[in-house]
């Protein structure tokens, strides 16, 4: 299932700031970037690469900058959580017949 940046907006009640993969290593164009950050490494030091790599846009929890203007940027409170928000909205839709 796909999802706009407006719905994903909505989903996490994030804010759009800029106009879903965790690894900044594997195919990232078209997918939304989950910036978690955990004991080895945070997403959001990776935010130019993954853009560069094709990445539509990322989950924020902190203040960032990327060079592209055109990368989206949606602030939350939580990646984590907004990151199972969407995963629930996903499962939620399967289950409807």
């Amino acid at each position: 299932m796909r999802y706009s940046l407006n719905e994903i907006v909505e989903i996490t009640g994030g804010n759009l700031l800029q106009g879903a993969a965790t690894d900044s290593r594997v195919q990232l164009k078209g997918l939304l970037f989950c910036a978690l950050a955990g004991a080895r490494a945070d997403g959001h030091d990776f935010l130019d690469e993954v853009s560069q790599r094709g990445a539509s846009a990322a989950l924020i929890e902190r203040p960032v900058s990327v060079s592209s203007s055109a990368f989206g940027l949606i602030m939350v409170d939580s990646t984590a959580k907004a990151l199972g928000a969407i995963a629930a909205r996903y499962r939620a839709a399967l289950s409807v017949t």
